[in-house]
Formats: C-alpha cells, structure tokens, sequence
C-alpha cells in the first residue's frame, strides 16, 4: 500500500508530493508517474492494442523510428569511404553505418592517444630541422614536473619511440608522411591517410616503394585478423600508386605494431577490382530482401 510522507524541503521550490513505495523507497509524484505512464504505453504498442493518441511525442518518435528502420527501404551509402574503417564495414556492415549515421562519444582511450602522440613524433622526427631534440610538449627541462599531464604522457611514450628506434626504419627517411590521398572507387571516393612512404632501390637498380602504417594497438591473433588488417594497406597501395604513377607491384607494405615491435608485411596483392567487389558484397548485406 502506498502511503503519503511528508519530507522537509530545503527551499520553496524544491517542495513536492512524495510517495512510500511497498519496499520503503521513496519517489516525487508527477515526473515519475509520466515516465510509468509511457512505459506502460510503449508496452501496450508493442502488444498491438493501444492507441497512440495520448503517447508522449518522445515515445512516438521512438516508435516511428523503430518502424522505419524495419520498414524496406535502399540505404544512402556514403560516396566517401575511409580505408581506415574499411574492414569495420566488410566485416560488420549493419554495425559500421550504425556507428556512421549516428555517432556516440567513445571513451578516449590511452592506447589511441599514445598512438597519436607517436604518429605526431614520427611525423616531427622526419620533417623538423631539430628532430626529436624539439620535446613534443614544448615544456621547459627545467621546470619538469612528474604530477603534469604531458609529463605523464611523454614517459607513456617512451617504450614506443624505444622499439622504433630499434627497428630497421630508424635509419631510414620517408619520402612523405601523413599524406593523404583520394581516389576513385567503386563509384565513390576512397579517402587513405598513408603514415609513411620510403624509397628504395632494389638490386636491378630499379625503384621500389613502401607504404608503412605505425599501430599503437595489438598485433592480429589469428590468420582472419591478419586479413582484414591489411585491406586497409592494400587500399593505399593502390591510392599510392595512381597518385605517383607507379606500378602497384613495385609497393611493398608493411604493418608496424610499435609496442610489441611485431612487423607484418604483405603477401599477394589484391587488385583494385577485387578490393572494390569485396566492399560492394558487404554493402549487399544491408540492402533488405526483395519481396
């Protein structure tokens, strides 16, 4: 049984009808019975026997949109294609565009900021005059401070710079890096951000490619993993190879995981064409049956 109880109100405008629940709880008349109202509504819709004249606008526009996204309709694919997110959409188109159409704020990782901070270091080293002797936060030595973020930060850093320094790039400057180029593709633009392109000869003398891409993430468990990694380097392979002219044979690409110090190079190469039908099966899968 319900029962009334009076509680002191702090100021005037706080006062308010309150309500003892059969467990001892307490709840505000008014907001909460709304709230109990349209759950009751939205369960009664879902049993088919209400009508929705007297349903909250919120709760109507919930249920249109429910309805909307069973209903049969062709989806508004979008006409740029990142080669970052590539393998999210072949391997989970619905899921992908999901997280497309309707963005929620994500928990900023500290594996993602690291690699941030690494891709800003590795970007500095090759283009300043100073190199690394320029500290990324442009603090003072001096005035070194533990308990500062950006300390913090720096020191997160240095087991990556560490495992660069000791892999077979150190020694060796990129033509270009964090350059981004766009093509063509499969009837929309492809947009790829390439982290580093290095140049090399090979024995005939002639010039040879690579397209290197740093992860501060893990490394692939499995032979699937690995697969799906490296569409997004065979996409700038091919990005790579229109822009410069070059044959896509003469581009080797490579996979960096900086805080294992893992490499993964690429094997066969798949054509353009065949990247192009594997994006276009998946965007199949989201088109509803005919009926």
């Amino acid at each position: 049984m319900i029962e009334p109880l009076a509680l002191p109100a702090l100021h005037a405008s706080h006062a308010g009808n309150w309500l003892r629940e059969a467990d001892g709880t307490t709840r505000a008349l008014g907001k909460g019975d709304a709230v109990m109202r349209a759950a009751e509504s939205v369960r009664n819709e879902l049993r088919g026997d209400a009508s929705l004249e007297h349903v909250d606008e919120t709760v109507r526009l919930l249920l249109a949109e429910r309805e909307a996204a069973g209903a049969s309709q062709k989806l508004d694919l979008p006409r740029r294609i990142t080669a970052s997110s590539f393998h999210e959409f072949v391997e989970d188109p619905a899921r992908a565009e999901r997280n497309r159409l309707r963005p929620v704020p994500q928990r900023p990782y500290r594996r993602t900021r690291i690699g941030n901070r690494f891709h800003e270091w590795v970007e500095r080293r090759a283009t300043t005059a100073v190199g690394t002797a320029l500290p990324l936060f442009g603090f003072d030595p001096e005035e070194w401070d533990p308990g500062r973020a950006e300390f913090e930060a720096e020191r997160e850093l240095e087991p990556l710079i560490e495992q660069f320094e000791r892999s077979r790039w150190a020694g060796r400057k990129p033509i270009a890096v964090e350059q981004e180029v766009t093509l063509p593709f499969a009837g929309r633009t492809l947009v790829c951000k390439l982290d580093a392109v290095y140049l090399d000869q090979d024995d005939s003398g002639e010039e040879r490619f690579e397209v290197v891409d740093w992860k501060a993430g893990r490394s692939p468990r499995n032979d699937r993993e690995r697969e799906t990694r490296f569409f997004q380097l065979d996409l700038y392979r091919h990005a790579y190879a229109q822009w410069a002219g070059v044959d896509p044979e003469s581009i080797a690409v490579s996979l960096f995981y900086v805080a294992e110090g893992i490499e993964l190079r690429g094997g066969d190469i798949r054509t353009l064409a065949e990247l192009e039908e594997t994006w276009r099966r998946a965007a199949q899968r989201l088109q509803p049956a005919s009926s």
